[in-house]
C-alpha cells in the first residue's frame, strides 16, 4: 500500500526545499515530464502569440506537497521557451515567478493563510505587475532591442499567460482536494476556494476560447485582404489556400492543452455540484446534462 501523502495543513516551512521522499520524487519528475510536454504543446492565439500551460504542473506540486522542488521543475520545463523563441530570457521570467508564488505562501502560511483560499492567485498578479513586466521590459527592450509596442503585447500576454496557469493549477488543486475528502484522506474544503475556483473557472475558460477562435478568424480575413488587395488573383488563390491548411494544422497544436484545460473545467463543476449536494444533503442529484447546462 502507498504511503498517504502528506497533510494539507502542513506549514509550509516544514516542506520548503526538503529532500522529497522516493514516491514524491518519482511523483515530481513524471509532472516535470507533463509540464515540457504541456510547453511542446502550446495554445495559439493570433498572429504568433502562444500561450503556454507547462508551468500549470510545478505549480499544482507546489500547492499539493508545499515543495520547493517546484521552482526547479519550472525552470526545466521553461527549458522549452529556448527553442520556442529562441532566448533564455523567458526561463529567467518564470522560475522567479515560481520562486516568488513558493516564498509568498510560505510568508502566508506563517500568518494562517491557508492554501484553499485562493491566495496563489493574488500572488501572482502581484509578481506581474511588480516583477515580471518589468523583467519583461528589461530584457526584452534593453537587450534584444524590441520595441516599445512589442514589449507591451508580449508582456501582457506573459502576465495573462502566467496568471490562467496558476488558475487552471489552483482549479485542479481544489478538485483533487475534494477527491482526497470523499476518501477520508483529507481535512476538508474551503468554501471560499470553491467559489474561487468557480469564479476564475468560469471568466477565464470561456474568454480563451473566444480569444482563440476570433484570432483565427481575424489573422484569417487579414491575409485575405491583403492578398486580395496587393496579389493578381491567379497567384492569391493557391496562396490562400495553403494558408487555411496552415492556419488549420496550427489549430491542433494546442490541442492536448485544450482537452486538459476542459476535462479540468469538467471536474471542477462535477466536484462543486456534488459538493453543494453533501452540504444541503441532496439524496438523488440532477442528470449530468442539466447540471452541465445549469452551470
Amino acid at each position: 500500500m502507498s504511503p498517504s501523502p502528506p497533510s494539507l495543513a502542513t506549514p509550509l516551512k516544514r516542506r520548503l526545499f526538503t529532500r522529497p521522499s522516493r514516491q514524491e520524487g518519482l511523483e515530481l519528475a513524471l509532472l516535470t515530464g507533463l509540464a515540457v510536454l504541456l510547453n511542446l504543446q502550446p495554445l495559439p492565439l493570433f498572429y504568433g502569440i502562444q500561450v503556454l500551460l507547462g508551468s500549470t504542473l510545478p505549480i499544482l506540486a507546489l500547492l499539493l506537497w508545499r515543495t520547493g522542488w517546484s521552482v526547479a521543475m519550472a525552470a526545466m520545463a521553461s527549458l522549452v521557451t529556448l527553442k520556442l523563441w529562441g532566448h533564455p530570457w523567458a526561463v529567467i521570467i518564470f522560475t522567479a515567478e515560481m520562486a516568488w508564488l513558493a516564498l509568498g505562501l510560505e510568508r502566508l502560511n506563517r500568518r494562517g493563510d491557508h492554501t484553499d483560499t485562493g491566495s496563489v492567485i493574488p500572488l501572482s498578479i502581484g509578481y506581474w505587475l511588480l516583477l515580471g513586466a518589468p523583467l519583461v521590459a528589461l530584457f526584452y527592450g534593453l537587450i534584444l532591442k524590441i520595441d516599445a509596442t512589442n514589449i507591451l503585447v508580449t508582456a501582457l500576454k506573459q502576465s495573462f499567460n502566467g496568471v490562467l496557469n496558476t488558475t487552471i493549477a489552483f482549479v485542479i488543486y481544489i478538485a483533487t482536494r475534494a477527491v482526497q475528502n470523499r476518501k477520508g484522506r483529507g481535512e476538508g474544503i474551503s468554501l471560499r476556494g470553491i467559489i474561487v475556483g468557480l469564479v476564475l473557472l468560469t471568466s477565464t475558460v470561456p474568454t480563451l476560447i473566444l480569444t482563440m477562435t476570433s484570432g483565427y478568424q481575424l489573422e484569417l480575413a487579414v491575409q485575405q485582404w491583403l492578398l486580395h488587395s496587393l496579389v493578381p488573383e491567379a497567384i492569391a488563390r493557391p496562396v490562400l489556400q495553403g494558408l487555411t491548411r496552415f492556419a488549420a494544422r496550427a489549430g491542433g497544436v494546442g490541442t492536448a492543452g485544450l482537452a486538459v484545460l476542459a476535462l479540468t473545467a469538467l471536474a471542477l463543476l462535477l466536484t462543486i455540484d456534488r459538493t453543494l449536494n453533501q452540504i444541503w444533503r441532496v439524496r438523488r442529484p440532477r442528470p449530468l446534462g442539466q447540471r452541465l447546462l445549469v452551470y
